[in-house]
């Protein structure tokens, strides 16, 4: 769910906000997530499964930083928190521009 884009707070957390669009699939042991933002910033909220570890790791791929190809280079990590809200875990980070895919296992 998208909070801020640009440093402008979004009233309600949804999967599109000013633009930014992410969407993503939970299946057995990860979580994945990918990220279109035409802005400079956006932050996310992600939540994930009981079943990944209390604070599991968090890699990104940018695939504006893709090579000439077009083929994206390896994950890396991004900074990242973990917080919970009602006893629901949620992982709180900030995406550049461009498209973005996350992986939390």
């Amino acid at each position: 769910m998208i909070t801020s884009v640009n440093g402008k707070l979004c009233q309600y957390w949804l999967p599109s906000a000013y633009g930014v669009k992410a969407s993503g699939m939970v299946s057995p042991g990860r979580v994945n997530v990918m990220v279109e933002n035409p802005g400079d910033v956006a932050e996310l909220i992600i939540a994930f499964p009981s079943q990944l570890s209390e604070r599991p790791s968090v890699q990104q791929r940018r695939w504006s930083d893709s090579h000439v190809a077009g083929v994206a280079v390896g994950f890396d990590t991004i900074d990242h928190a973990f917080t919970s809200i009602h006893e629901r875990s949620f992982v709180k980070l900030n995406v550049g521009k461009g498209s973005t895919g996350l992986i939390l296992k």
